[in-house]
C-alpha cells in the first residue's frame, strides 16, 4: 500500500544503512511488483553486510524467483548457508534455486530438510512442485492437500495446487 510504502521509507531515511529496515523495505517492494525497487534494496543491504546470511538469502531468493539470474542466487544461497547451515528458510531457498537451476534430484533434500524444520506453506508448495516434477505426484498431492487443508488462504499454495493438478 501507498502507506506502507511511506512508513518504510520513512524508516529507511531514519535508519538508511540497516540491513533490516533494507530488507523489509525490498520485501515490501517486491509484494507490490516492484522487483527492480526490491532488489535494489537487497543489494544494498548485501553490500553493506556481505556476510549477512539473511542480506545474502533474500537477495539469492529473490533472484531465483523473479529474474533468471539463478547463477548469481546460487552463489549468494551457497554462502548464506555456509554461514548459517541449519536455517530452515535458507534451506529452503537452497533447494528453490536448484530445482530452477534443474537440479532438481538435489534440490528434494534441501527441501525436504527445510520442511521437517519448518512446516510453512510456501516450503511445502516448493517441495510439492520437486516432487512432481521428478515423477513422486501421488507424494506431491497429498502434501498439497494437507498444506491447504492447514493454510487455505495461501497463495503460494494455491498457485501451486492449482498449475499442477489442472
Amino acid at each position: 500500500t501507498g502507506e506502507g510504502r511511506a512508513a518504510m521509507q520513512a524508516l529507511l531515511l531514519v535508519q538508511p544503512n540497516t540491513v533490516p529496515a533494507l530488507l523489509g523495505y525490498g520485501g515490501m517492494l517486491d509484494l507490490l511488483g516492484d522487483r527492480r525497487g526490491a532488489l535494489a534494496a537487497m543489494e544494498r543491504a548485501v553490500a553493506i553486510a556481505p556476510t549477512d546470511p539473511d542480506a545474502l538469502n533474500a537477495l539469492g531468493y529473490t533472484l531465483t524467483n523473479r529474474t533468471r539470474r539463478h547463477d548469481d542466487a546460487y552463489r549468494l544461497i551457497r554462502t548464506a548457508l555456509e554461514l548459517e547451515p541449519d536455517s530452515p528458510a535458507i534451506l529452503d531457498s537452497m533447494g528453490w534455486v536448484l530445482f530452477r537451476l534443474g537440479r532438481r534430484d538435489e534440490a528434494l533434500g534441501f527441501l525436504e530438510q527445510a520442511l521437517a524444520q519448518m512446516a510453512d506453506p510456501e516450503i511445502a508448495a516448493h517441495l510439492a512442485e520437486a516432487l512432481w516434477v521428478t515423477g513422486e505426484r501421488d507424494r506431491a498431492r497429498e502434501l498439497l492437500d494437507r498444506f491447504v487443508d492447514l493454510h487455505p488462504d495461501d497463495a503460494v499454495l494455491a498457485d501451486t495446487r492449482e498449475r499442477l493438478l489442472r
